[in-house]
């Protein structure tokens, strides 16, 4: 059965529409075509169901208590990240299962535990008589019948600057991907499910930045795993485990081995609500003088619906006058200018754009009327609404052949050939379906480069980007773009010979090395 159907909106992206993925317990898995947040309802095989009515589920569950070395050693696990993330964070609100180690542990590490409550408790109107320095969630958003009230209550209790420390199950973990229908995960108190991507657009739209994701990794032995599955709805992995139990010998039984687990770690930051969007346009300029005109005009007039701009011009000392014509836009509303001392490359001057952005979105535009404003809106709409976070303008949707140098055709069929050739292996090394991402139009949650660190200075920046970001869990989104190539003759920058180097230099130099700052 592969049913679509109209619904109530998607507390992530708004958007009505629902596919159904399959039974569960006597509950319906369904699934939001736009931003893949999957959730348990009751059963549209039943006729006269509301599609789209969470509320409480009818399954009571049997709460099973967290007890035992392998939960004292993930609550260890918690507290040491926590500290580590803020010596600030003292004053705490803990949501979690009653009776949860977690609470008495956390005074060992200088944490004072103000209020220690499930998520149907929180859920029924809780009132904090005072904020607080950081909210743990353990396990509960996914129980939550109602994610946006319970996120924006969570907002508004904390201190200026306050942090969200959330576990929560993910359909990215190992186990779900592996297992499928078969993963433990499928309750029937749990409400909601999230991927990697979904569940920090929800942070996001609640508010919240600096949104960090690490998996959730714990010490298991065969006995505790056995005790766990006692309350759990049965299926061939629970009774796998208890006939692996009844088996093997005793001493296996207690032998602990690390497996990572059905969750995730995230942990953000409370962050200020604009009232509208704010897109930060990065332009990097180098003796663009003959275009850098004609686009300034464009991008001053260009309005957006709902959506408020920030120009943010970095100049790189060019050799003609397009200093000067930068500098009639300085104190302008609007536009922020960055002065570089000497030409650094491009990818320098787009790395100090976006150190000087303030947006929640970031859109890269060169200064040479290649790519086309009108497109702007189709590229900030899966962003705007929270559908993808992560978006390419892509010039190769049909022919490969973008590229027409009328003085130059040579040239064009060189660099038509190598963006193929380059496009064909960083796919093939990063397990992507990509057309075009080298595409200028690269478009971005801010956040999205959170704790990220660059260091690409020419046009290997493009790679770069578009790597890490891949490789921090983002998969592009592409959109058709209008594109009209420019020659060398017409001032193109790239070098034949030296820029490939550094193509495949970062290809490979950034499939293993560290991309974080810490």
């Amino acid at each position: 059965m592969n049913k679509l159907f109209n619904s109530s909106p998607c507390p992530i992206c708004g958007f009505k529409k629902q596919q159904y993925l399959f039974e569960n317990h006597g509950y319906s898995v369904v699934m939001c075509t736009e931003c893949n947040l999957i959730l348990s309802i009751p059963s549209i095989l039943s006729s006269g169901t509301n599609y789209f009515s969470i509320g409480s589920n009818k399954f009571d569950a049997k709460v099973v208590l967290p007890e035992g070395i392998t939960e004292s050693d993930a609550s260890r696990k918690y507290l040491q990240m926590l500290t580590k993330l803020s010596t600030d964070s003292r004053n705490i609100l803990l949501i979690a299962e009653p009776r949860h180690c977690f609470a008495t542990m956390a005074k060992d590490f200088g944490f004072n535990v103000l209020q220690h409550i499930s998520i149907s408790e929180f859920e029924k109107g809780f009132i904090s008589l005072q904020l607080v320095d950081a909210v743990i969630m353990l396990y509960q958003l996914e129980k939550s019948s109602m994610i946006e009230k319970v996120l924006d209550n969570i907002y508004s209790i904390l201190k200026s600057d306050g942090m969200l420390f959330l576990v929560t199950l993910s359909l990215d973990s190992q186990s779900a991907r592996i297992l499928g229908q078969s993963w433990v995960g499928w309750r029937p108190e749990n409400k909601y499910y999230f991927d990697n991507t979904n569940i920090k657009s929800l942070l996001w739209k609640s508010g919240f930045d600096e949104v960090q994701l690490d998996k959730d990794q714990r010490g298991y032995t065969l006995a505790h795993i056995n005790d766990r599955i006692a309350n759990f709805p049965k299926s061939w992995i629970t009774k796998s485990v208890k006939l692996a139990y009844g088996i093997l010998p005793n001493f296996l039984h207690t032998m602990r081995f690390s497996l990572p687990t059905s969750g995730i770690i995230l942990s953000a930051r409370k962050a200020e609500r604009h009232k509208q969007p704010v897109l930060s346009i990065i332009v990097p300029v180098y003796n663009e003088s003959s275009t850098f005109p004609d686009l300034m005009s464009q991008l001053a007039a260009k309005n957006i619906n709902g959506v408020r701009k920030e120009i943010i011009i970095v100049e790189s000392n060019s050799d003609d006058n397009s200093r000067e014509l930068v500098m009639k836009y300085d104190g302008r509303p609007e536009f922020k200018i960055v002065l570089q001392d000497r030409a650094k490359g491009k990818g320098n001057a787009v790395r100090e754009g976006i150190e000087n952005a303030q947006g929640d979105i970031v859109i890269i535009q060169d200064a040479d009327l290649e790519y086309d404003l009108n497109d702007y809106e189709a590229l900030l709409d899966p962003i705007l609404s929270y559908k993808k976070p992560f978006v390419l303008g892509s010039r190769h949707s049909g022919n490969w052949k973008i590229r027409h140098f009328n003085d130059q055709q040579h040239f064009a069929s060189f660099f038509n050939f190598g963006h193929v050739l380059f496009a064909g292996l960083l796919n093939l090394l990063y397990g992507q379906r990509m057309k075009d991402p080298f595409t200028m139009f690269k478009v971005f949650r801010r956040d999205c480069l959170y704790n990220l660190k660059f260091e690409c200075n020419r046009f290997d920046f493009d790679f770069e980007l578009v790597i890490k970001l891949i490789r921090k869990g983002y998969k592009p989104f592409e959109i058709p773009v209008n594109y009209n190539s420019r020659s060398f003759v017409e001032g193109k920058k790239v070098t034949i010979f030296r820029d490939p180097l550094t193509w495949i230099r970062a290809l490979i130099k950034y499939r293993f090395a560290k991309i974080t700052k810490e």
